[in-house]
């Protein structure tokens, strides 16, 4: 029974992170089929570290991803990530999808900025309590963002 709950997990992230890289190249492709197996996707995401398996969404902090294939993400941030696994909260039209990941490598990219692969396991549905927790956090979070640079000029 492990192997089908397994197998079903893998194709859930597959079928998520598939239809976020269809959406992308979409606009890409004029002609013909996508022959890509992996590609672009740059987009900001939220990595939520965990503790115990329980989400610490005081921590989470923003992050940018690189390129994604149905079975992995490749972020970049300025330092490496300590903890695995890690929530990857990808908030796009008003829906939140996360996806649990195991973080594979940390590589410095230079200039303080490393590339971070992570090897996404499973969809995760928190329910509605921690998406509340999730948008809150995350509202703060931009708003501290939009303040701080608003005294840029």
């Amino acid at each position: 029974m492990r192997f089908f709950t397994m197998r079903q997990q893998r194709d859930d992230v597959r079928r998520l992170l598939s239809r976020y890289g269809n959406r992308d190249f979409l606009r890409l492709v004029r002609f013909g089929p996508r022959t890509e197996s992996r590609g672009v996707f740059c987009r900001p995401v939220w990595i939520i570290p965990l503790d115990n398996g329980r989400p610490e969404f005081g921590a989470m902090f923003p992050a940018l991803t690189k390129d994604m294939h149905p079975e992995w993400l490749c972020i970049v941030h300025h330092s490496p990530i300590e903890s695995s696994p890690v929530w990857v909260a990808i908030d796009h039209e008003d829906q939140v999808q996360i996806v649990n990941c195991r973080v594979a490598h940390s590589t410095s990219l230079g200039l303080g900025f490393v590339l971070i692969g992570l090897h996404a396991t499973e969809v995760i549905d928190p329910g509605p309590l921690a998406i509340h927790e999730f948008r809150r956090e995350a509202a703060d979070r931009v708003a501290d963002q939009v303040e701080t640079a608003s005294g840029c000029r």
